[in-house]
């Protein structure tokens, strides 16, 4: 038997004891997803994302903006952009 959602996916085989009818399936989670997000909006009030780049060796992400035709630099440890930003 085999499901699939937009939120799960998975398949039961056979098992030890055959199917009955009204038979469920339920599980539990623990912890889950967060989505990591970096508000670009608090350094002006037009921001236009070109690229992202990563810079391994500082732990920072470059944000070219096309609209301040700038360079943001964006800590990971952190999740917040370095100010001032790069124009």
């Amino acid at each position: 038997c085999a499901y699939q959602s937009p939120l799960a996916r998975f398949a039961v085989y056979r098992g030890v004891k055959p199917s009955v009818r009204d038979m469920v399936f339920s599980w539990q989670t623990t912890g889950g997803f967060s989505p990591m997000k970096i508000d670009l909006a608090g350094l002006s009030s037009v921001v236009s994302p070109q690229a992202i780049v990563g810079l391994d060796q500082m732990n920072w992400l470059t944000v070219v903006d096309g609209a301040s035709l700038g360079l943001t630099l964006v800590s990971l440890d952190t999740l917040a952009p370095l100010s001032p930003p790069l124009n």
